[in-house]
């Protein structure tokens, strides 16, 4: 596995770069991500229905890709599709919040028991470099350190060698990036970039039962936090100030 990785690198997770794309699939690709930003900034509020003809004239698209990129969004589970209504923004539940934050244990736990069964030193030193780049980012925008934690998570769970695992766990991280995003504004990536870098040591130390306590605490602990989030959620798009641009793009 290489596991090599520059700030360079850093894209988006799940917007993907279009370099290898062919004209259709780049304005779908494009699209894509443009709406997936649209939804995490607001702009599409939730539960707000689409209007795919100002979006085809905003993204400057045909319907064709808009339609692709749309249901594709829908498969990920960002946005609804009700027949003969159209699409639609997710409403955030806490209820559905909740429920993904345990699959998301579920899945990282039992990733990182693998992962302390056949990683490689080779492995965990590369894993510290990105740390080490990553941490230059302290200053970044919110959007930017939540991409790079999400790298992180990511990146151990591959460890494991189950890349079914890693797509799940991505699925999971983009129906929860809205709420994790208010998070993060919140608490930072100090605490957070200390608790990563002791999970690391207790893989290095193949400790599989303390690592996993680790990392389950690390996750759960946000669950405390989710109903407040989910509030601040609504309270930015309904009553708070207008989002800036600056503090949702990297």
């Amino acid at each position: 596995m290489d596991n090599s990785f520059a700030m360079g690198d850093l894209v988006t997770p799940g917007s993907g770069t279009g370099q290898d794309d062919t004209p259709g699939d780049s304005a779908v690709t494009r699209s894509y991500a443009q709406i997936l930003d649209m939804v995490l900034s607001f702009r599409l509020k939730p539960g707000e229905r689409v209007n795919e003809s100002e979006l085809s004239r905003h993204l400057g698209v045909s319907r064709t890709p808009l339609r692709e990129a749309l249901n594709r969004l829908v498969t990920e589970g960002i946005l609804i599709s009700r027949p003969s209504k159209g699409f639609f923004c997710r409403q955030i539940s806490a209820d559905e919040i909740f429920q993904l934050y345990q699959l998301r244990t579920a899945i990282e736990i039992g990733g990182i028991k693998l992962a302390v069964a056949r990683v490689t030193d080779a492995e965990i030193d590369a894993f510290e470099a990105f740390m080490d780049e990553s941490r230059k980012a302290q200053e970044a925008t919110p959007r930017t350190q939540l991409s790079l934690d999400e790298i992180f998570h990511e990146r151990l769970l591959g460890l494991s060698g189950n890349q079914e695992m890693v797509s799940v766990l991505r699925s999971v991280n983009r129906k929860i990036r809205s709420v994790r995003l208010i998070d993060l504004t919140r608490m930072g990536r100090t605490e957070t970039q200390r608790e990563h870098s002791e999970i690391l040591s207790l893989l290095r130390q193949r400790d599989a039962e303390r690592c996993a306590q680790v990392l389950e605490e690390h996750i759960v602990q946000r669950l405390d936090q989710i109903d407040s989030a989910i509030r601040e959620v609504y309270g930015r798009i309904y009553a708070g100030p207008p989002l800036r641009k600056d503090e949702w793009h990297c």
